[in-house]
């Protein structure tokens, strides 16, 4: 498993919000099968979308305050 952070520059149009020229921060987990020989076989990605969306502006009104429980945001998630 490996985690690493990302950094980039909105400059073009993502999940339909025009560029905003923001400087936006994620975090990637990847989980790796390995064969016999040590080379991957299979890759699982796993990326922090609430993240990128909440510093997209996307959720922005809907998610208030840090008493948004987990169910609540997976539902919101979901829906949308």
């Amino acid at each position: 498993m490996g985690r690493s952070v990302a950094t980039a520059n909105h400059t073009k149009p993502v999940l339909g919000v025009p560029p905003t020229n923001k400087r936006i921060v994620a975090t990637f987990w990847d989980l790796h099968l390995f064969n016999d020989e040590g080379l991957i076989i299979e890759t699982w990605n796993l990326m922090d979308s609430l993240a990128i969306m909440q510093q997209l502006g996307i959720l922005k009104g809907l998610i208030s305050s840090k008493a948004v429980s987990k169910k609540m945001l997976f539902a919101i998630i979901e829906s949308g």
